[in-house]
C-alpha cells in the first residue's frame, strides 16, 4: 500500500509538541540503537539522522562525535522546526556544533552520492517504500559506511490489527515489514554484511482507546493512500475494544511491537568491479523475546 508523504509530514508535524513526551518506547528502541554503534570502530566526518524527528537522536550523535558533520533529515518540516526551537540552554551549551537540520524525504535525499559515513535510522523505514529508501541510503552512503537502524516487524500491534479486521475490513493500520523480506530488500539494494534481529516490546494501556490514543499522539495515524477517511463513531470505537484479545488474568490491554534491528555497510555504487552482492543464504537473522 502506498503512504501519502504529505499526510505523514502533516500528521508529524501536528504531533511534534507532544512527541517527545509520548514516545516512550521511540525513546527506548533510540537508546537500544544508538547503544549498537558503540559495537563499532568509527570516526565518522558526516553523520545522516534518516527520520530524524525532533533531533534528539541527531543531538546524542554530535555530543559522541563532536568533529563530525550531523545532518538531521526528516519529512516533517515542524518536527524539525520544533526540536530547534525547543532546545534547552543547558544542551545548547553541551554541543560545540550543532546538527544541520534538513527537511527532506528519505526518498529523494538532497545529498551527495558517497558522502556519509554513518546513516542512522530510528522507527523511520515503516513509512517508506522499502526499496526506494534502501537504494537512498546506499547511494549516500561512502564504501565500507555504516547504516544503523531500526524498524517495526510485521506482528507490531497484532491485537490491534486482530480487532480492527473483526470490525471494518477498510485499511486501518500499515502492513509492517517481514524481517526476512528487509533483509532480502538490503541485499537487493546491495549492501554488504546485512545482519537483522528482532526484538519485542510489550507495553499496558488502561484500555485499547488509551493505546489508540497514544499512537495519535505521537503522529502514528493512517496515512495510506487507501486509508478510509470517515470519521469513527463511537459504536465502532467500542467494537474494536469488545474484540481487543485480552489476557485472562487480569483483562489488560497489551500491545505488542516487534521491532527489527539492523547494520549492513555501504558498497561501490552499482556497475563498479568492486561492488559486493550477499546472497540471501549468507542473511542473518536473529529473534529475541
Amino acid at each position: 500500500m502506498s503512504i501519502d508523504r504529505k499526510a505523514l509530514a502533516r500528521s508529524f508535524a501536528g504531533a511534534s509538541a507532544q512527541y517527545d513526551a509520548a514516545g516512550e518506547l521511540q525513546r527506548d528502541v533510540r537508546s537500544e540503537l544508538l547503544s549498537r554503534l558503540e559495537h563499532f570502530d568509527v570516526q565518522p566526518r558526516c553523520i545522516l539522522d534518516l527520520g530524524a524527528g525532533t533531533g534528539v537522536a541527531s543531538r546524542e550523535l554530535q555530543r559522541r562525535f563532536p568533529k563530525a558533520l550531523v545532518v538531521a533529515a526528516d519529512l516533517s518540516l515542524g518536527m524539525l522546526q520544533y526540536g530547534n526551537h525547543n532546545l534547552g540552554l543547558l544542551e545548547r551549551l553541551k554541543l560545540r556544533n550543532r546538527p544541520m537540520a534538513v527537511n527532506a524525504d528519505a526518498l529523494r535525499l538532497p545529498i551527495a552520492t558517497q558522502s556519509v559515513d554513518i546513516v542512522f535510522s530510528n522507527l523511520m523505514l515503516q513509512w517508506c517504500d522499502l526499496d526506494l529508501a534502501l537504494r537512498e541510503v546506499r547511494r549516500t552512503l561512502r564504501q565500507g559506511g555504516l547504516f544503523l537502524f531500526s524498524t517495526f516487524g510485521a506482528t507490531t500491534l497484532q491485537e490491534l490489527r486482530q480487532a480492527w479486521l473483526a470490525v471494518d475490513e477498510k485499511p486501518r493500520m500499515l502492513d509492517f515489514f517481514d524481517a526476512h523480506d528487509i533483509g532480502a530488500a538490503l541485499v537487493r539494494a546491495g549492501f554488504a554484511e546485512p545482519v537483522i534481529d528482532v526484538d519485542r516490546y510489550r507495553r499496558e494501556y488502561r484500555d485499547p482507546l488509551a493505546l489508540m490514543k497514544s499512537i495519535k499522539d505521537i503522529g502514528a495515524v493512517n496515512s495510506l493512500v487507501e486509508r478510509s477517511r470517515g470519521l469513527l463513531g463511537r459504536r465502532t470505537l467500542q467494537a474494536v475494544c469488545e474484540h481487543y484479545p485480552r489476557r485472562a488474568r487480569d483483562a489488560a490491554t497489551v500491545a505488542t511491537w516487534e521491532v527489527v534491528f539492523g547494520t549492513a555497510f555501504g558498497t561501490a555504487p552499482a556497475g563498479e568491479d568492486n561492488e559486493v552482492l550477499v546472497p540471501l543464504a549468507q542473511l542473518q537473522v536473529r529473534r529475541r523475546g
